[in-house]
């Protein structure tokens, strides 16, 4: 199984524009930060090709979850992943749309930090000197049975 990732879409508009992508050798977890690439034809339909976003850099898409009942009761929503080989959703953020996300993919951010693509393009870290900046942590909230999320406003 993942490790703990969970994304709260709190403020995206019903018009937000999806991709769907593809890697055949590594598991996929919400939070992934991606660049985007070229449209491939698949078995499982349209899917885009794309690469991790560099640490400190800019993103064009974040994996986002579909929470969808699994069918058996000790599914951990919290550690939510894609196998290889299948098609994930990458949400192509539009600034001012909000996310929230667990802490332990936003180590170190606090509530009022400006925040850039995290190591190895996985979440968020506080953005330094010379980072991009791709959103601004708003709060730190609770929310049952996940933990701490960290409140992202895109830029």
């Amino acid at each position: 199984m993942a490790q703990k990732n969970f994304i709260r879409l709190d403020k995206v508009s019903k018009t937000a524009h999806y991709e769907s992508v593809v890697t055949p050798d590594t598991e996929l977890i919400n939070g992934h930060l991606v660049n985007l690439g070229t449209v491939l034809k698949s078995a499982e339909g349209e899917t885009v090709d794309f690469e991790f976003a560099t640490e400190g850099q800019g993103f064009d898409a974040i994996l986002v979850p579909e929470y969808i009942d699994k069918g058996y009761t000790d599914y951990k929503i919290t550690e939510d992943s894609v196998k290889a080989g299948k098609p994930a959703r990458a949400l192509i953020p539009e600034k001012g749309a909000w996310i929230s996300i667990n802490v332990e993919l936003a180590p170190g951010v606090a509530k009022g930090d400006l925040v850039t693509t995290g190591a190895n393009g996985l979440g968020f870290k506080k953005a330094g000197i010379d980072d991009v900046v791709v959103g601004k942590c708003t709060d730190i909230e609770f929310y049952p049975f996940v933990g701490n999320l960290a409140v992202i406003r895109f830029a």
